[in-house]
């Protein structure tokens, strides 16, 4: 055990200030917690503790849905031992338990670091909140659990939402009973209890909250052709582009060819030990689908070569203080923009999904809108994507067309 290591356990079982113990105090204090707290659990013990005939320990312990378990071990201190690890199992929390289920994940790379904060943020609001991240794990029953998810049905959650709960919340009951601490079988419990589509928040489907109108949008390519600042001219190539906010902050000039950009990468975010958010580039687009290589226009190759003839230390398109510029810039300037035409504020993800509905609108082969948006299903796009962003009367003119006759 570190030195780190061996402060953190003072910290979790003593109220000694680590800060005021030096370097050689350290090992004898904890030795003397670790003393003491053996001392009180093994009072607690409610079985009587003795030796056999055969100079065996025994003692009985309390396991997971199995009370009075008759244990044996050839020294007192094993069978000691042995008490004071039931002990502890049986204290496990949730949280404990949650922390070690992402600490897991993250080191096999089952998951990435933006994804563990979703996780914790997740657990924060809805497992801390209701006093459920304190409770001893093999406490938990399946009527608690039910009792949490109608809390969270309660709550307004919407479907999404809860799905990313229900991930953590498997994750976490299904880590426990790996490691034997808890026998509740959590996908048997939560599919017993009827969750009705009913149950959730909708969310708005109204397009003037998911898109820009066709006005809106020319408004805004206007703006920016015309004040063609770095941020601008990012907006106006992600207008043109449906590139996701994050692999436009991460576009390189070396992803340009002659009439293509290669999608090949993203800017990903997280908070660090510290708590404080950490944006970084991660040399592997968002799904496998997003590496690919998408069409752009005459107008798209004009702002790449205005962002050229700018000074650059690196090779990034959009470049602020000597490294990329970070995606929450675009969102910035885009409010500012709308602010200041009088456009109802919406953010850069509205202008992709107004670039899918554009490209549905026209026609586009199926083929081609999945490789231009990254999408793997068209159904993807026309669920997510796809608005009505016609004025009244363009729908008019087009209405007039039909029943001219």
């Amino acid at each position: 055990m570190t030195t780190e290591e061996k402060l953190k356990e003072i910290c979790r079982l003593g109220s000694i200030n680590p800060e005021a113990l030096n370097s050689l105090e350290i090992d004898g204090v904890l030795d003397r917690i670790i003393t003491m707290k053996r001392k009180e659990i093994l009072a607690q013990h409610p079985y009587k503790i003795w030796q056999g005939k055969d100079s065996r320990w025994r003692t009985y312990v309390d396991k997971i849905d199995k009370p009075h378990v008759l244990l044996a071990k050839s020294t007192l201190k094993k069978i000691e031992d042995s008490i004071i690890e039931a002990y502890e199992r049986k204290a496990v929390t949730v949280e404990n338990v949650f922390s070690d289920w992402l600490a897991y994940k993250l080191e096999v790379r089952a998951i990435i670091k933006n994804t563990a904060d979703r996780y914790q943020n997740d657990f924060d609001t809805y497992f801390v909140s209701c006093g459920l991240s304190c409770r001893p794990i093999r406490e938990v029953s399946a009527n608690d659990i039910e009792n949490f998810i109608d809390g969270m049905l309660g709550s307004g959650i919407s479907q999404k939402r809860f799905s990313n709960v229900r991930t953590v919340l498997f994750g976490i009951f299904r880590f426990a009973k790996k490691m034997g601490l808890t026998s509740l079988s959590i996908s048997a419990v939560v599919n017993d209890i009827e969750i009705s589509k009913r149950s959730f928040q909708k969310a708005s489907k109204r397009p003037e909250e998911q898109i820009f109108f066709m006005k809106e949008l020319e408004q805004i390519m206007e703006y920016c052709d015309q004040n063609p600042t770095i941020p601008n001219l990012g907006i106006a190539i992600a207008a043109r582009t449906g590139v996701r906010i994050g692999e436009l902050a991460a576009l390189r000039f070396s992803d340009v060819g002659k009439n293509t950009i290669h999608i090949q990468r993203t800017e990903i975010k997280h908070k660090n030990e510290e708590g404080k958010t950490v944006w970084e580039i991660r040399e592997m687009p968002k799904t496998e689908a997003g590496d690919r290589r998408i069409y752009v226009g005459e107008k798209v190759l004009r702002d790449i070569e205005k962002l050229r003839s700018m000074q650059h230390t690196t090779d990034y398109l959009f470049e602020v203080n000597g490294h990329w510029m970070q995606s929450f810039y675009f969102d910035r300037a885009l409010r500012r923009i709308c602010q200041r035409l009088g456009i109802p504020v919406r953010s850069m993800h509205k202008l992709r999904r107004t670039y899918g509905t554009n490209l549905i609108n026209h026609h586009v082969e199926d083929s081609l809108v999945l490789s231009q948006m990254g999408h793997t299903s068209i159904d993807t796009t026309r669920k997510y994507y796809y608005f009505d962003n016609l004025e009244d009367e363009r729908k008019m003119q087009q209405i007039q067309n039909v029943v001219s006759f």
